[in-house]
């Protein structure tokens, strides 16, 4: 969380694998790296997506809420994805938004990796 968020190379990478009809995906804290992907029209690949990712709650339960440099339930909120999580913390959930599948926890990783499998198949 500290440097996927700002990191230009992923943002760069991220960009050009949507743009050119492919899947992202990222899980939990993996999230982060996808809260400033601009797309060539200047919106944020964010921007009304139904996403996922470590919940605040989940933060407070594992005492790091203290120590990540920020929210990242919050972040999501404030570059107005449309984030929603599971009602039980630490259970596997995810959000599929087209083309980009997240999910909220370490748990989630393996139904990302199916649905994306999923997906890609179907196409």
């Amino acid at each position: 969380m500290w440097d996927f968020p700002n990191n230009l190379a992923l943002q760069r990478i991220t960009k050009q694998i949507y743009e050119s009809g492919g899947m992202v995906a990222a899980v939990c804290h993996g999230v982060s790296a996808l809260l400033n992907v601009t797309l060539s029209d200047g919106s944020l690949l964010l921007d009304n997506r139904q996403v996922t990712g470590f919940s605040n709650m989940e933060e407070k339960l594992v005492r790091l809420d203290e120590e990540v440099p920020f929210s990242l339930e919050d972040a999501l909120r404030q570059k107005k994805a449309v984030y929603s999580k599971g009602l039980i913390p630490f259970l596997p959930y995810i959000e599929v938004d087209e083309r980009l599948v997240t999910g909220q926890n370490p748990l989630s990783a393996r139904k990302v990796g199916r649905k994306v499998l999923e997906e890609m198949y179907e196409k």
